[in-house]
């Protein structure tokens, strides 16, 4: 007899169409970041885009395309900056 082994990934997602997650190498809000190092730039690239969506010089797919980030995520992470400050962007 064989089984079946369970799906991946947590059981809730796959059941409930309004969830989505945050986008890939984001962190919940309170979660544990890393501290800014050579080890991950991602920090100081994404501190770069928020920065500039603040400014308003520039459309956002512009500042999504100089940085090579998705907008959805450029979006997320000024959020969570406007929610918690530039030290929950993980810097």
């Amino acid at each position: 007899m064989t089984t079946t082994p369970p799906p991946s990934g947590p059981p809730f997602a796959a059941h409930d169409p309004s969830f989505q997650s945050a986008p890939s190498g984001a962190a919940p809000l309170g979660a544990v970041t890393r501290p800014r190092t050579l080890e991950n730039p991602e920090i100081g690239l994404r501190e770069r885009a928020v920065l500039a969506m603040l400014r308003g010089d520039e459309a956002p797919r512009s500042i999504a395309v100089r940085f090579g980030l998705p907008l959805e995520e450029i979006f997320y992470w000024l959020d969570v900056y406007r929610e918690a400050g530039r030290r929950a962007l993980g810097g």
